[in-house]
């Protein structure tokens, strides 16, 4: 074993440590601050998840390595300055291609690269107000335009959803009733639909398959998002503060990660969120902060795995 994780040096000798990796793990978690670890955080975001084009993807990562291994350049206000003009230029560039996510996450760098310029006993309040306002906007915007939509009220987005985004596959095999060979018939369709002029071939007619079983699902999920997104945008944009409703706050987004990104992962949309929840957390909790690091660094990892594939090994191809 090696010596570097089972024992350290007192008084000049090598004694054994009677702490496991995850003690020192937790005692690292209680010492560091959580703007610390949350800019930490960012940084990985950015290695791994700021962009696809190249003028802006090998900028950024070259920035963020540097961060990563330089820990002063962490608080240096021009370093977040020039991370954040590369990602609202080349943002901006694609503002209205680019995912989601990516204007939360260009939000979050202007606050940054705001934050490290103010002085260190305003920089946690700052981050920490403006990581709620963030998450709390984005939730409440994310259910207004779902409910001013009539096809996601109605339950037909979440039927759509289940049947032709090949990420709800599982899903919608083990939850919905609906079976593989379906699924890809479905599939084809969609891509004759799209792209059949290219082979002349011509769709006549498009079916879709309905159950009652597959219906409540859909309208269960539609309602599901929708009463979870406005207790979060609620939680975190309420501006009275006690316990209750910082536990509350963090509950409800630790809920929501979980069960979301269990089904449609977006692993950079689940790290943006991860960290901007450390930010706000509160700083005397330690086990915060241990949790959101456990949903980043374990949690979105292990969805990564293909369990779709392995359940249907278990349970073979038919629901």
């Amino acid at each position: 074993m090696d010596s570097s994780d089972s024992a350290q040096i007192t008084d000049g000798k090598l004694v054994e440590s009677t702490e496991s990796p995850f003690d020192r793990y937790r005692a690292f978690l209680a010492r560091v601050h959580p703007i610390d670890l949350s800019l930490l955080m960012t940084t990985v975001l950015l290695l791994l998840y700021a962009g696809k084009v190249w003028y802006l993807d090998i900028p950024i990562r070259v920035l963020a390595l540097l961060g990563l291994f330089i820990a002063p350049l962490r608080t240096n206000p021009r370093y977040w300055f020039i991370i954040m003009c590369f990602l609202v230029s080349a943002n901006g560039l694609s503002w209205f291609r680019i995912d989601n996510h990516k204007y939360l996450m260009t939000y979050w760098l202007i606050a940054i690269a705001i934050a490290t310029n103010l002085p260190e006993e305003q920089t946690l309040d700052f981050l920490a107000r403006t990581a709620r306002l963030l998450i709390g906007l984005c939730f409440a915007a994310a259910v207004i335009a779902k409910l001013l939509s009539p096809d996601f009220v109605n339950g037909n987005f979440m039927l759509h959803t289940m049947l032709f985004d090949s990420r709800f596959d599982t899903f919608t095999w083990l939850i919905g009733g609906v079976d593989d060979d379906v699924r890809r018939s479905l599939h084809a369709l969609l891509y004759d639909l799209r792209s059949g002029y290219r082979k002349d071939v011509a769709v006549t007619e498009f079916w879709i398959p309905h159950s009652p079983r597959l219906l409540w699902v859909a309208h269960a999920l539609t309602w599901w998002t929708l009463l979870w997104e406005t207790m979060i945008a609620i939680a975190f944009l309420v501006r009275y503060n006690n316990p209750r409703i910082d536990s509350a706050r963090q509950y409800l987004l630790w809920i929501f990660i979980l069960a979301t990104y269990s089904v449609a992962l977006v692993s950079g949309f689940a790290w943006l969120l991860i960290t901007m929840g450390i930010a706000q957390s509160p700083k005397n909790i330690a086990r915060t902060r241990t949790l959101y690091f456990l949903l980043a660094a374990v949690v979105i990892q292990v969805y990564r795995l293909p369990l779709g594939a392995l359940l249907h090994g278990i349970l073979g191809a038919e629901p």
